[in-house]
């Protein structure tokens, strides 16, 4: 646990983490049946979804491996960063 806080201090955008009964309505549209994901909530008010259950799996639970997809996202222009605007990056755990 220590180290996915660390991880998450370390990301460009702020991070926050939502379980399946705490989303608002835009979480649950965006990312219904899509769980466990990671959406970009955007300042406009948009969510999108960055990475699926499978890219997820992928991972294998490392969080090092997290922080190097969302920050391949942000160099993309998928997610910005905090610098650029304002966005939220929220992952659903089922």
């Amino acid at each position: 646990m220590a180290r996915w806080r660390e991880v998450v201090k370390g990301l460009p955008p702020p991070f926050e983490a939502v379980h399946l009964d705490e989303r608002s309505p835009e979480v649950e549209e965006a990312s219904d049946g899509r769980n466990p994901c990671v959406l970009a909530a955007h300042a406009d008010g948009s969510v999108d979804l960055l990475l699926g259950p499978e890219e997820l799996e992928v991972m294998g639970g490392e969080p090092s491996r997290l922080a190097a997809a969302l920050s391949e996202a942000c160099g993309a222009g998928l997610l910005p960063s905090s610098r650029r605007r304002s966005s939220v990056g929220r992952a659903l755990h089922s």
